[in-house]
């Protein structure tokens, strides 16, 4: 019986030591799993996509987006918030009516966006409202409500305000099909009707300006378009200068002083670009005139060609011509507007890509250094005349950090931005080698270093690579637990803002890189005894370096009573930027989410004291098993 009393007692003794085990164990091993002082493993930061950045290098428009979103669309709302992401946009009467959209309607969408409407100077055409047949066979109707010039065919008719040749013909456009016919603006009453009818149109309707086309200040130019050779002078204009002096510039000083009284602002499509080394020094003189009419001007010829050229059907211009235009983007002290009319229309061009590319780079290369100017600069290309978004706009490169360098008799430019590089070859039939300073990206993710060509008509946008920041180990060696202050440095991309980490703390620094690439940050708390691992970020604006290797370094005990420091250079003897030290409540809400945005796992530290107490436990349980 007192066998089976102790078989029994043991039997207990056994069950309770069992569990004694699982409890010890499991409190310590519990214990040293969130004990704070980690090593670290780092796996690959993934890089934030092109289309969500915060930040464009260009401003954008929608010149030559004559076709609408209609609310039968299926994608109606996607093809207004893609118009609403540009900075300027552009709508005819007949756009505002289709579309069902307003000044109202887009600024709620984007507070920043500027609103013009578009009306035509000296032209009527028969997609107007009030034209009753395509063929003009109808005559006029009274239908009022979208009108591209702003008086009415039937004012027209009534007033004989069509423009005609010395036969006696109306004057058309065969560019627009014969859909077009030209308007005589020295006719009586011609310019008072047009200003007053614009005034009445425009009344309460919130739009920030009037965007004018058909810029004609020579009659000539006009009657060219008829054909070879051109109908004869009319007989009120038997001249150039007769148009100019007697019809088109007392048309446009009216019409112009009258809606800036008005305190409208007023663009001009191709009223005349600020440098262009061709022309006659008459022509100089009437685009002077009617640039002083303006605020800013549409070039709407950019790197590529006329859609509607005969005679060049490559597109390719003269490098004269973009040498030119680089030229006048980086000088115009008005605003403008780069619209490549080159790229609007045919989207069956093989070429299409390299073209648009070469564009931009073209843009990109003529944007002005100086923040006043470059924020009177927008650019914009639509695809077949219709709303498109092009993912190289959200291509971030910073701004421009230099004049662009043309290469000696070539017509071959390079440009660096804060951010990145843009190079353009406009050379015909020679493909140029350039020499890269440093390692680059293009939008779709590959990297470029070293020597790269660039063959005949290629533009190539480029953003840097950041250098990976480095720590210097001499600043993590002999730091003492009593120190409540401690430096640490290292290197990182020139100007860029650097962020430290310390995990076991956890503790967050921030400061600059100077113009060297140099960092200097001080933690102004100590640290515990034993190990640590610190780690690095950095950023240029919007961009992120690759994350820094984990470095781990030790912290002694020290029976100092007196604090100290680590014996590092002070930031102004290294003659290093400020530095800004994060204080513990800023530190411990940002430490969770530090690791999880840069994706670093956790892995607890094991070593022969996470044992220690587990052993221990066993051997009691084994004591009094024989017990």
């Amino acid at each position: 019986m007192l066998n089976l009393i102790m078989l029994k007692r043991k039997k207990i003794a056994l069950i309770i030591s069992f569990f004694m085990l699982l409890l010890v164990s499991g409190t310590y091993l519990w214990y040293f799993m969130t004990k704070k002082t980690y090593k670290a493993e780092v796996t690959k930061v993934a890089e934030i996509p092109s289309a969500a950045l915060p930040k464009r290098s260009l401003y954008l428009h929608n010149m030559h987006n004559w076709y609408p979103p209609q609310k039968t669309d299926s994608d109606y709302q996607e093809k207004v918030q893609m118009l609403a992401k540009r900075d300027n946009v552009f709508m005819t009467e007949s756009y505002a009516k289709l579309s069902e959209l307003n000044p109202q309607i887009l600024k709620s969408l984007n507070p920043n966006i500027k609103v013009y409407i578009l009306y035509d100077l000296a032209s009527k055409s028969n997609w107007e409202s009030d034209v009753q047949f395509l063929d003009w066979s109808g005559g006029c109707k009274n239908d009022y409500s979208a009108l591209q010039t702003p008086i009415s065919c039937q004012d027209i008719v009534n007033n004989d305000w069509w423009l005609k040749d010395g036969n006696g013909h109306i004057v058309i456009d065969p560019v627009q099909n014969g859909n077009t016919r030209y308007l005589d603006v020295g006719k009586p009453g011609y310019k008072e009707a047009f200003l007053q009818g614009v005034l009445d149109r425009l009344n309460g309707k919130d739009y920030d300006g009037i965007i004018f086309d058909y810029w004609w200040p020579y009659l000539s130019w006009i009657l060219q378009l008829e054909g070879t050779p051109p109908p004869p002078m009319p007989e009120e204009y038997p001249t150039d200068d007769d148009w100019f002096n007697n019809a088109w510039k007392p048309f446009i000083d009216y019409v112009m002083d009258g809606l800036h009284n008005a305190g409208y602002k007023i663009i001009g499509n191709c009223a005349g670009e600020y440098v262009e080394s061709s022309g006659s020094q008459t022509w100089q003189q009437r685009k002077a005139f009617q640039r002083s009419k303006v605020d800013g001007i549409i070039y709407e010829q950019g790197a590529i060609d006329w859609w509607s050229s005969v005679t060049n059907p490559s597109g390719w211009l003269k490098g004269s011509t973009i040498e030119d235009r680089i030229n006048s983007l980086l000088a115009d002290p008005k605003e403008v507007w780069q619209a490549e009319n080159g790229l609007s229309v045919d989207d069956s061009d093989p070429l299409r890509a390299q073209k648009q590319k070469l564009s931009l780079a073209m843009y990109y290369i003529g944007l002005p250094q100086s923040e006043e100017l470059r924020q009177k600069r927008s650019y914009g290309t639509v695809f077949n005349r219709k709303i498109s978004w092009d993912p190289s706009w959200d291509f971030y490169i910073g701004t421009p950090a230099e004049s662009p360098i043309k290469m000696t008799d070539k017509y071959f430019w390079s440009k660096k931005f804060t951010l990145g590089l843009v190079l353009m070859n406009y050379e015909s039939k020679e493909s140029i080698p350039y020499v890269l300073d440093r390692t680059y990206v293009d939008e779709e993710g590959v990297e470029f270093s070293g020597t790269i060509v660039l063959p005949p008509y290629t533009g190539m946008i480029l953003r840097k690579v950041l250098a990976k920041p480095t720590v210097d180990t001499s600043t993590l060696s002999n730091i003492k637990s009593s120190y409540t202050s401690i430096s640490f440095a290292g290197t990182a991309e020139p100007n860029a803002t650097v962020k430290v980490y310390i995990e076991s703390e956890p503790i967050v620094s921030t400061t600059s890189a100077d113009a060297e690439g140099k960092w200097n940050v001080t933690v102004n708390q100590s640290l515990s005894v034993g190990e640590h691992s610190l780690y690095v970020t950095s950023s240029l604006d919007t961009i992120s370096s690759p994350v820094s290797d984990i470095y781990r370094f030790i912290v002694s005990n020290d029976s100092e009573t007196e604090a100290g420091t680590n014996n590092q250079v002070s930031p102004a003897q290294n003659n290093l930027p400020p530095v800004q030290s994060v204080n513990k409540q800023e530190q411990a809400e940002n430490s969770s989410n530090i690791l999880k945005q840069k994706n670093i796992r956790q892995i607890p530290k094991m070593g022969i004291n996470h044992f220690l107490y587990p052993i221990l436990a066993l051997i009691s349980v084994v004591i009094i098993a024989f017990l």
